[in-house]
């Protein structure tokens, strides 16, 4: 029976369109999006999935307790009614989403929990899609258990949406659509995908507000050229192609809101690795200071923490002194507060952006501050990549320490046993770059700081005291992923796996010289030939392994796919 392997929902799917086979990357681990009613939780499992399988998915996504009810299976069928791509009742389909709506003026945030295995759709260009799909104010996990490119990804979060009463068939499609022009653009220009998903979202905003001022009429084409040119966008092709996907925006729901416009600006925000790369300016302190001050003392709008962050900043600058720590401290607030706003996510880019011009004034050679933390940033990101568990650890001892991997090196890795010891390393502080060792027990989950002078474990707090530093509570609500108890470094054998490898060995060589020794007692004095018994005679015949359907992929798949999906 031919079959095809989706992935989909928020998971991953290989799908068929225009009669091609292929795979559609799309595995969300979804922790939450918003629905139509506030704070409700949905989950959406691919109906293929095995009991085993729907507890790990489960797993990653973060579900706790959740009832049968608030969760639907995604099978070939509903994937075809949604994306009309000939898939069917015997299609596997191991989608997985967990969706949870999150207050007013949240937007629509997108989490890829396992990044090694989205090979192609950004969280950017999700959310891009799932707002034209009407999702507001939700948070979406996106995880999966194998490598996919992520375009059917949005498929469980429709079926959510139309379980609820919310979906509109035909802007489905447009999201669908979207992510494909999306790649395309990609694919013929040379911007990155943070501009090409500022500029989808600049062009949606400048629809949306036409369509309401001016009763839908709206030239479509002269606001795709408009930024167009702002984004040095020249390819007619990929103009064409706006202008055509755009005509078909315009006539959804979501083009017709205010929220949408208003879901956009808290969403799409640009990251802070993003901004960074478009800094350049560097600022003396008296120029810092002689500006108007970040002010964020509306605490309807604001966190009580990033106030705090503001007068120490400057505290600091007046002070000429370091803000290392500060900057790494922003990282970790960011971790433990993971629902923050898109105003609350553009004030911590200022904050950096002010600390980065601080320092990079101070630099001895162009460009100093801003090539190490980029290269802190990417070894961070590459890690959670490579090694998610050992991140997960990194992330840990962050929380508890207050020095982010996004602001310091984790350096000297070493294990012994269920003990997994790093240094964090300052690259600011050449003289004394060793800022402290920690000491993560796999099998207790404690952290302890290991003292210099006495080389002991001090156990410590798993949450960074913020009070004690800035004068505010900060909650500790990381999500933390599982880290499981028989983990190893990169190259590290348990001393247990060890001694049993040589007892094996030592066995065997006895064993072996008892053979011999028995063997040559009983042999004949002259060599004689010996008949093989019926079972040596014969080749040994291997019995064909039965595959398991949920990774079964049909045979035209295994010659024409390039890339799992």
């Amino acid at each position: 029976m031919n079959k095809k392997l989706i992935t989909t929902g928020l998971v991953a799917s290989l799908l068929t369109v225009g009669g091609a086979n292929y795979v559609l990357d799309s595995v969300l681990p979804v922790q939450a999006v918003a629905t139509q009613q506030q704070g409700k939780q949905l989950v959406s499992l691919g109906a293929s999935v095995t009991d085993q399988q729907a507890q790990q998915t489960l797993q990653l996504l973060g579900v706790g307790h959740i009832p049968a009810s608030n969760i639907t299976y995604v099978d070939g069928n509903m994937v075809n009614r949604y994306l009309n791509d000939g898939s069917n009742a015997s299609t596997t389909v191991l989608s997985s989403a967990y969706i949870s709506e999150m207050p007013e003026g949240f937007g629509v945030r997108v989490n890829i929990v396992t990044p090694e295995n989205i090979t192609l759709v950004s969280p950017t260009t999700y959310q891009n899609a799932a707002i034209t799909a009407g999702v507001q104010n939700a948070q979406l996990n996106i995880a999966t258990v194998a490598p996919v490119t992520g375009e059917g990804a949005l498929v469980g979060i429709y079926a959510l949406l139309e379980n609820e009463g919310s979906l509109n068939q035909q802007d489905a499609q447009v999201a669908q659509k979207e992510i494909q022009v999306i790649n395309n653009i990609t694919n013929n220009t040379q911007i990155n995908n943070t501009q090409i998903n500022q500029m989808i979202k600049e062009i949606k905003i400048a629809i949306v507000n036409q369509n309401i001022q001016n009763n839908g009429d709206i030239n479509i084409v002269q606001i795709v050229q408009q930024f167009a040119d702002e984004n040095g966008v020249s390819n007619q092709d990929v103009i064409d192609e706006l202008i055509k996907y755009f005509e078909e925006f315009k006539e959804t729901e979501a083009a017709s809101t205010e929220e949408t416009a208003d879901q956009l600006e808290n969403s799409i925000v640009m990251s802070w690795p993003e901004q960074l790369a478009s800094l350049s300016e560097a600022k003396s302190a008296d120029e810092i200071l002689e500006a108007d001050r970040l002010d964020y003392t509306d605490q309807d709008k604001f966190h009580p923490a990033f106030q705090a962050f503001s007068d120490r900043l400057y505290q600091l600058i007046e002070q000429d002194a370091p803000i290392q720590e500060l900057y790494g401290h922003t990282f970790v607030f960011e971790k433990m507060t993971p629902n923050l706003t898109g105003d609350e996510k553009r004030a911590l880019n200022e904050l950096r952006t002010v600390m980065f011009e601080y320092i990079a004034n101070k630099d001895t050679q162009p460009d100093q501050t801003k090539t190490i933390w980029t290269q802190t940033l990417n070894d961070f990101e590459s890690l959670k990549t490579t090694d998610p568990t050992l991140a997960e650890i990194y992330q840990r001892i962050a929380n508890a320490s207050g020095y982010a991997p996004e602001a310091y090196m984790y350096i000297d890795l070493e294990q012994d046993d269920k003990e997994i010891k790093v240094s964090v390393r300052d690259e600011s502080r050449p003289d004394q770059p060793i800022v402290g060792t920690y000491v993560y027990n796999l099998e207790t989950d404690e952290i302890s700081e290991v003292d210099s002078a006495t080389d002991t474990l001090i156990p410590i707090a798993d949450t960074f005291d913020f009070n004690a530093v800035y004068g505010v509570n900060v909650e500790n609500n990381y999500p933390a992923q599982p880290i499981p108890a028989d983990y190893t470094i990169p190259g590290y054998t348990p001393e247990s796996s060890t001694s049993e490898e040589e007892s094996s060995e030592s066995d065997e060589e006895e064993t072996s010289s008892d053979e011999s020794e028995t063997a040559s007692e009983e042999l004949p004095s002259s060599e004689v030939p010996v008949e093989p018994t019926p079972e040596e005679s014969q080749p040994a015949v291997e019995q064909p392994v039965e595959e398991d359907p949920a990774t079964e992929l049909p045979e035209e798949d295994a010659t024409s796919e390039s890339s799992p999906a």
